[in-house]
């Protein structure tokens, strides 16, 4: 039996109901004729038709109590109602309970094969929604259960990702754009004294209590760094023992999937066992040098006293000479160690102070004259700008000057010549004082100059084995930029020579005038 077209004829008149389902069986219908509304309605319960054509008036329950009762708009079912023409106050009562259309006796064919089939139409239209929306539910109830499944899961990974960064051995700070704190592990919280539970959300300036760490972490995010931090950049922090704890800061881009910056991480990674290592290296570099440089300057004095004394043997002049070089030589690699262990306190803050840098390198050429005058190698200063002076430290610029003039020389080739060019460069929208030494020496190769500011480096090549070092020089040159925020760079190929740039930023808010071209 197809049930879209099962009818149900309520209608107390045998004659009418039977004329009314030879009708509608000729039609295709299937077709179940009741005299009463009870009998219909009970029938319902077991097999529900999709339409009821039902007559008005009929003994007790009638037609329009009916169709109350069948509440035609909440079921898949429609419901004509019968009524005489006489009755279109019936009529309208009918279609205001839910019938879909009404019909006059008698009963035109016609008028009823359009009705019914307009009515069934109405029913295939709620079943087809109610299929719809019976997927529909499946479909959501299918989607709840994996997005409950996929919560779940996120859950899990974020309680394991927690327990990742919690494991890492390393502070974890996030903060957003608008530097708002989006995530602390367990060590970042320590390290800041900060609960994440309590200043998620928050500005971290407003949140930050500690105003050394403040500083260290805005100079990062000011100036965008996305790198490792500098040497000399270490927060301190004293723990409950009364001891002090060093943290090195990194930060890094935070992005999303479409590779996006949309923050800061910020890494905090205790150095305090390697700071106290390196303390004790450096304290006994320090003894070291010193117990070196004692006996090393007596020598150097008998050595000069001789000169003077045997000055008319020429045999003993010349060995005397040679040692004299010689001592220098190791003086000077005695001075690097002793700023090697100077400079590598991490905790060193730079006296700054007006200093000028044409003052500064020829201090610097004066100390290397027998140097140069060995290698028969001259110096010239290029200066570009009308007062080449700068606030920075003295003491620690001098070193990295001295470094780079002492390779220009040793590396020259003979009867070479040194340029050192003083001038301005912007670097990122800010003004740097830029001073270039250049030579012409053997040069470096590309791939070499990688390691080339790496502590106990030299160029490895048969070119360079016959000038002495330890290759500190280059290092010192390095750590020294650290330390002032400046940068140093090489310009260099094989037999081409060589120049080394410093960029140095001025501690004023502004810089010198360049001279007009």
């Amino acid at each position: 039996m197809d049930n879209r077209k099962l009818i149900h004829v309520v209608d107390d008149s045998q004659d009418n109901r039977d004329g009314l389902t030879c009708l509608l069986r000729e039609m295709g219908y299937n077709v179940e004729g009741y005299a009463n509304c009870d009998e219909a309605l009970e029938r319902l319960k077991a097999m529900p038709p999709h339409l009821y054509i039902i007559d008005v008036k009929m003994p007790g329950m009638s037609g329009l109590e009916m169709l109350q009762k069948l509440d035609t708009k909440n079921n898949i079912y429609e419901a004509i109602i019968l009524t005489a023409y006489e009755s279109l106050e019936d009529a309208k009562k009918a279609m205001d309970l839910g019938a879909v259309s009404y019909l006059g006796k008698p009963i035109v064919k016609e008028q009823l094969q359009e009705q019914v089939a307009k009515a069934l139409g109405l029913v295939a239209l709620k079943i087809d929604r109610l299929n719809y929306l019976t997927k529909l539910e499946i479909d959501i109830n299918g989607r709840k259960k994996e997005v409950e499944e996929t919560l779940k899961i996120l859950e899990n990974r974020d309680v394991m990702m927690d327990n990742i960064f919690n494991s890492l051995g390393e502070g974890v700070l996030v903060i957003d754009n608008e530097d708002s704190i989006i995530y602390m592990n367990a060590q970042a919280q320590d390290v800041t004294g900060l609960s994440f539970s309590e200043c998620a959300g928050n500005n971290i300036a407003y949140a930050l209590k500690d105003e050394s760490l403040l500083r260290i972490l805005f100079g990062f995010l000011e100036k965008e760094y996305g790198q490792l931090m500098q040497l000399g950049n270490v927060y301190v922090k004293t723990n409950e023992s009364n001891e002090n704890e060093y943290y090195a800061i990194s930060v890094s881009d935070y992005t999303n999937t479409d590779n996006k910056i949309i923050g800061k991480v910020l890494n905090f990674k205790n150095e305090t066992g390697k700071m106290h290592f390196e303390r004790l290296r450096n304290s006994l570099l320090t003894i070291i040098s010193h117990e070196l440089r004692t006996p090393l300057n007596i020598i150097m004095n008998y050595v000069s006293l001789l000169k003077v004394t045997l000055n008319k043997t020429t045999d003993i002049s010349e060995v005397l000479e040679d040692m004299h070089i010689i001592g220098n030589r190791l003086k000077y690699q005695i001075n690097n160690v002793m700023s090697i262990a100077h400079l590598s306190d991490t905790s060193m803050v730079p006296t700054n102070e007006e200093t000028d840098i044409i003052e500064l390198i020829e201090t610097q050429i004066k100390k290397l004259k027998i140097e140069a005058e060995e290698r028969s190698v001259k110096t010239v200063i290029r200066n570009k700008l009308k007062n080449a002076k700068v606030i920075t430290d003295t003491k620690i610029l001098g070193i990295a000057l001295a470094s780079l003039l002492s390779n220009a020389i040793k590396f020259n080739k003979l009867k070479g010549l040194v340029e050192i060019t003083i001038d301005n460069i912007n670097v990122d929208g800010d003004t740097r004082l830029c001073i270039a030494i250049s030579d012409q020496g053997i040069g470096i190769e590309p791939d070499q100059q990688k390691t080339l500011f790496e502590s106990f480096v030299q160029v490895e090549d048969h070119m360079t084995r016959q000038y002495e070092g330890i290759g500190i020089g280059l290092f010192l040159v390095k750590r020294t930029m650290d330390i002032l925020n400046g940068e140093v760079t090489v310009s260099s190929s094989k037999g081409g020579g060589s120049t080394f740039t410093l960029k140095i930023p001025d501690q004023r808010s502004y810089m010198h005038d360049e001279l007009e071209e």
